[in-house]
């Protein structure tokens, strides 16, 4: 079959009935199938559409899972070599539908593509053209996301049309060949009701060396909501998407430094969840961890970029690599396989000397203990205990430093100095260290982040290697 039309639906009773008739409608006569992937919608829409439309294939849940899990569902379902995602309340204006197909096949099924996006009048079931959007930004640090409009887009040409190069899309209406879809997992199955699987699809599209094209002259109508009529979208939802989205495409280095900056970020109490919203989100994430680990691997298994290269792409300020000692700083993450090459006017730096000597220096923090989400009573102490595992190939002299920072809900907690030593020979050392503190009469989340520096000599700065967060809850 040549392509397959998979609609997402959740209790979306007449505006599904009027996508399906359109897309029944502008489809005629070609090779393909509908395919209705139902979020476990209680308001009789199933019973309807199956006896309106005999032909559409329906799958559903029997458990209201989420936007993605529904358009997976629909997907694995699916027999056409084209996939076209359509939300359910969509409409594909004459020739769309035919031009996408077109679209995905001309690019070899290298790209994915996105149409342009006019509102549509629910009411009458019109698009509007003079409200339209074009191609989508991303960026990494909030995953902030919005529209770009056509004059700022990369142009493309392909196969004789002229496409545009969007660094990510709205997930309304997409299409994708069946290879490509496969190969960068779909969308996530597991993410939770709502919120960033389109742009979890387009960064792993990038960042496996594909490309996010728009084509302009494809128009499918979607209607905007300005609440959420229908369904609700909690924010732990939301934030834990955000998360998996984030380890699944991040490298290590990156992903400690983003998961600092979202944990401060959402800090606050939850009347349902009174351990806050963070050990909520948490623990959330750490329940669907082994999903995201398998993703994680394939695709930094096939990745042909990373997100620095995203960044430098499409103009972002973070990630950033951090200049090298004598270049000009640049600011943002410092990661130690990523150098610029020297050129021959680069300045001498802060230092006429030689810089020091560098070994291979690998560690990581493998485990600290409590656990997120873990609930502990007091007051009282509470041991906090962490394991490292580090390696040096070379016989110059390194500082190191391990220890753990803990912080409650009145700020930063005394705890025993940092340990640290200094080698000059290669070795592989795996260490358990534990440290003890005395909690005060206060009920909350406390933060335990456990770490892992190394320096090349003395007056040098630490570089972090690994850290390794935990949040848990002190009831008193």
């Amino acid at each position: 079959m040549r392509a397959s039309i998979l609609i997402a639906a959740h209790n979306e009773r007449e505006a599904l009935l009027n996508t399906v008739r359109a897309c029944l409608e502008r489809s005629a006569g070609a090779d393909c199938e509908i395919v209705v992937g139902d979020a476990a919608s209680t308001d009789g829409s199933v019973a309807e559409l199956k006896k309106r439309s005999p032909a559409v294939r329906i799958a559903r849940h029997r458990k209201r899972q989420g936007v993605s899990p529904a358009r997976q569902l629909a997907a694995r379902h699916a027999r056409g070599e084209t996939l076209l995602f359509f939300d359910a309340h969509c409409n594909p204006e004459p020739g769309a539908i035919a031009r996408l197909v077109e679209d995905v096949e001309r690019t070899g099924g290298e790209a994915l593509i996105t149409p342009k996006i006019p509102a549509l009048d629910a009411a009458r079931w019109e698009n509007e053209a003079q409200r339209s959007g074009h191609g989508y930004r991303l960026e990494l640090e909030r995953f902030d996301s919005g529209w770009l409009p056509l004059e700022q887009l990369q142009p493309a040409r392909e196969c004789g049309r002229t496409f545009y190069e969007s660094p990510a899309m709205i997930g309304c209406a997409l299409a994708i060949g069946r290879t490509l879809y496969e190969k960068l997992w779909g969308f996530d199955s597991h993410m939770q009701r709502w919120g960033v699987e389109q742009l979890d699809l387009s960064l792993k599209c990038w960042l496996a060396g594909h490309r996010v094209l728009h084509d302009p002259k494809a128009v499918v109508g979607h209607r905007f909501r300005t609440t959420y009529d229908g369904f609700d979208a909690p924010i732990d939802h939301f934030i834990v998407n955000q998360l998996r989205m984030a380890w699944k495409n991040f490298t290590e280095g990156v992903w400690n430094e983003w998961l600092d900056r979202t944990r401060r970020r959402h800090c606050q109490q939850l009347s349902e969840h009174p351990e806050g919203l963070w050990a909520r989100v948490w623990k959330m994430f750490c329940e669907g961890r082994d999903s995201a680990d398998a993703e994680r691997a394939h695709l930094h298994g096939h990745r042909a970029h990373d997100e620095f290269w995203y960044a430098d792409r499409f103009g972002l300020n973070w990630p950033r690599l951090a200049a090298l000692p004598g270049e000009s700083a640049a600011g943002g993450f410092h990661s130690p396989g990523k150098k610029r090459r020297a050129h021959a006017d680069d300045g001498p730096g802060p230092s006429s000397s030689a810089p020091p000597p560098k070994d291979k220096i690998t560690a990581t923090v493998e485990a600290i203990e409590p656990g997120t989400g873990t609930v502990l009573h007091g007051p009282g102490t509470c041991v906090v205990a962490a394991r490292y595992s580090a390696v040096k190939d070379g016989n110059h002299a390194y500082e190191f430093r391990y220890g753990i920072n803990i912080a409650g809900p009145n700020g930063p907690m005394p705890t025993k100095p940092n340990k640290s030593g200094v080698s000059s020979v290669p070795y592989h050392s795996e260490k358990s260290y534990t440290y003890f503190f005395t909690f005060p009469r206060a009920t909350g989340t406390y933060y335990a982040e456990a770490f892992f520096d190394v320096k090349a000599m003395a007056g040098a700065p630490w570089d972090r290697m690994s850290t390794m967060p935990t949040r848990f809850v002190i009831i008193v």
